[in-house]
């Protein structure tokens, strides 16, 4: 029986500015000292990744507080496991038609009604299969942000990413998601990704099995400004539900629909040999959004003045 590994004290870690050049080198140096020091008692200092100014310094916060090695390096794996995605989003017929779709669906004036995107159970993106679905979904979130942004009539104001999953791992995933894009995604605990929803919103769920759509509906007057999400999640029992007054449904009236499957020109059943599921989740996307968001226009200060008195009333 192998011994334990005793259990260390957490201290206080140390901060210091980095170029990029310096930081890749010492990155290198680190995972150098890993393989050859970290191993031999399972334990490694742990890099946290900080935001870049306008000058390229990048702020690097290095506790002393051990992880396992394992975890450390699990981060260069599924960095580089993402960064051959976005390699492959990017050279891809998908990317061009995607957006093409959303700058026709969307315009300067809607695109402006939209400050951030909230991300919905996308899964975890340290997979061991190669099976890249959950990789390729952040990729394209990623992407709908950028355009969204590239739209925008006052590009200064930035769409923020927010991101809620119970399967993140924080050694990992929100290491490698807070770094890996120009803006991040900062992860989010249950509920509080869905508490992020408002007007000024857009939704992105994929293949989730929760009602999270229908959270959203029950406590978003009017409903977010626009969403992506399956037909799965939306068509299924709406026989039924269209009987008892469904609220999603409901709220969804409101909405224009846009299939991606028309857009891309291709079905699911035509991504069948896709056997890393880049692409056969794509066809099966809707984007829907709320049919008054550009008579909405120039309205988010009014619109949170009112959420604040909401809030205060109620409090």
């Amino acid at each position: 029986m192998s011994n334990p590994v005793p259990q260390q004290t957490p201290t206080r870690g140390r901060s210091k500015i980095y170029t990029r050049s310096l930081l890749e080198a010492k990155s290198i140096e680190l995972e150098h000292l890993l393989a050859e020091e970290g191993s031999q008692d399972g334990l490694a200092p742990r890099l946290l990744y900080g935001q870049e100014d306008p000058q390229n310094p990048i702020l690097i916060h290095r506790p002393t507080t051990p992880v396992p090695l394992a975890g450390c390096l699990d981060v260069r794996r599924v960095r580089q496991e993402l960064e051959d995605c976005q390699d492959i989003w990017a050279q891809s017929d998908e990317k061009a038609k995607v957006v093409q779709m959303l700058r026709d669906q969307f315009g300067p004036a809607k695109a402006s009604q939209i400050d951030k995107i909230v991300c919905l159970a996308l899964g975890h993106i340290r997979d061991l299969t190669k099976f890249d679905s959950p990789r390729m979904q952040h990729i394209f979130a990623n992407e709908v942000r950028g355009t969204l942004q590239s739209l925008q009539e006052e590009p200064s104001s930035k769409i923020s990413m927010y991101a809620q999953d119970p399967d993140y791992d924080s050694n990992v995933d929100k290491i490698v998601l807070g770094e890996a894009f120009k803006v991040p995604f900062n992860i989010l605990d249950d509920p509080k990704g869905l508490l992020k929803v408002d007007g000024h919103t857009l939704v992105i769920c994929i293949h989730q099995n929760q009602p999270l759509l229908e959270v959203i509906a029950d406590i978003v007057e009017d409903g977010p400004a626009a969403i992506i999400a399956d037909r799965g999640n939306i068509e299924s029992d709406r026989h039924v539900n269209a009987a008892i007054g469904h609220p999603l449904l409901t709220m969804l009236q409101g909405y224009s629909k846009t299939r991606f499957s028309d857009a891309l020109g291709k079905t699911w059943e035509d991504y069948g040999e896709d056997k890393t599921g880049r692409f056969c989740w794509l066809p099966k996307l809707e984007l829907h959004v709320r049919a008054d968001l550009q008579e909405a226009q120039g309205t988010r200060e009014g619109d949170a003045q009112s959420a604040g008195s909401d809030v205060r009333a109620a409090s």
